[in-house]
């Protein structure tokens, strides 16, 4: 698994320019955090509570998930957003996803594959009274949280050093805290992956104004295990005027917070997977 999430976070990468990372304290940052990564990841298995908020300038979708996988490559998976129920696994080759008890399947190879949540008022309408239908957007864009689009994305794989344009080490209480800053060219093609097949409902007209003060922030614990990683940032979003009430192109600024707590960091993780 761990070999799959750093595949998937090369591809995310991928255009990307090289910016090495300079100065002795960064360098020995770098190889702290490295090691903490390599501590918690040792078995091949992990064990990662996740929590989401994403919020525009009126709105806030919170998410939360759990996911287990182990050295086999199995993986079961739950989350909560907006009320709503989803478990994801993989068996005999198939995605079985299950959002408020119904089932759907795809392949193990496409990896777009998505949640199909509908609307939360129940309607297939793309837009409400006032144009742009925004808790539909936040809806649609939490869904970056699902066990598929979070190996897509790598947000657990190790990030490579050519990739961090700045990064400092802290103590807080036994923690080691490590703050990572990333180049423009990081960013946009990250931003990029969070929102494919995350915006299909409010339409592929949708620009995003790149993630600014996007950082990451990972903890280690006092036995040197890294056990929580948080990304956190925001972009402005700029929504056409065919689908604002308004007739004219509205703008908001979206922010992110993921936050990542390994549960038991360094410890082989028991996988069941409903037969």
């Amino acid at each position: 698994m761990m070999k799959k999430f750093r595949k998937a976070c090369a591809i995310i990468l991928a255009g990307a320019s090289l910016l090495a990372l300079t100065g002795c304290g960064s360098n020995q940052a770098y190889s702290a955090y490295s090691d903490a990564y390599k501590k918690m990841s040792q078995t091949g298995s992990l064990n990662v509570e996740f929590d989401l908020t994403v919020k525009d300038d009126s709105d806030t979708m919170h998410s939360t998930g759990n996911m287990k996988m182990n050295a086999q490559n199995e993986v079961y998976y739950e989350m909560e957003i907006n009320g709503r129920e989803i478990v994801q696994y993989v068996q005999n080759g198939e995605i079985h996803t299950f959002v408020d008890g119904e089932e759907q399947t795809a392949s193990i190879n496409n990896t777009d594959q998505g949640v199909e949540r509908g609307n939360p008022d129940g309607s297939d309408e793309k837009e409400n009274s006032t144009g742009f239908n925004s808790t539909r957007f936040l809806e649609e864009f939490s869904g970056m949280l699902e066990a598929g689009k979070i190996k897509e994305m790598g947000v657990l794989d190790p990030i490579p050093q050519n990739y961090v344009k700045e990064i400092s080490s802290s103590t807080s209480g036994s923690d080691t805290v490590y703050t990572m800053t990333f180049p423009e060219e990081f960013l946009t093609t990250l931003l990029n992956k969070m929102v494919k097949e995350q915006t299909q409902t409010s339409g592929d007209t949708l620009s995003f104004d790149g993630l600014k003060d996007f950082e990451c922030i990972a903890t280690a614990n006092s036995d040197g295990y890294l056990y929580m990683i948080e990304y956190r940032g925001y972009t402005t979003v700029t929504v056409p005027a065919s689908y604002t009430g308004s007739g004219s192109e509205e703008t908001f600024d979206l922010h992110i917070d993921l936050q990542m707590e390994i549960v038991d960091p360094g410890t082989a993780v028991e996988v069941v997977i409903p037969q």
